[in-house]
């Protein structure tokens, strides 16, 4: 199943709207969380200097 990378430098309460529109943009093309594909949320919590952190962690991730 493709995996996308959702990475926000807020809360998950803070990204709600977005992850919202996301997914309803993805459902408009054709494309449903948990069916056609997987998503991985990466969320700083408000703490920008663990964006790169979170960057860095996607890479040792082993995406089957």
């Amino acid at each position: 199943m493709p995996t996308i990378v959702f990475p926000y430098r807020a809360s998950a309460a803070t990204a709600v709207h977005l992850t919202q529109a996301f997914r309803l943009g993805l459902k408009e093309t054709g494309f449903a969380e948990g069916e056609s594909l997987a998503i991985e949320y990466r969320l700083a919590e408000g703490h920008q200097e663990r964006m790169s952190a979170l960057a860095a962690d996607l890479r040792t991730v082993n995406w089957q």
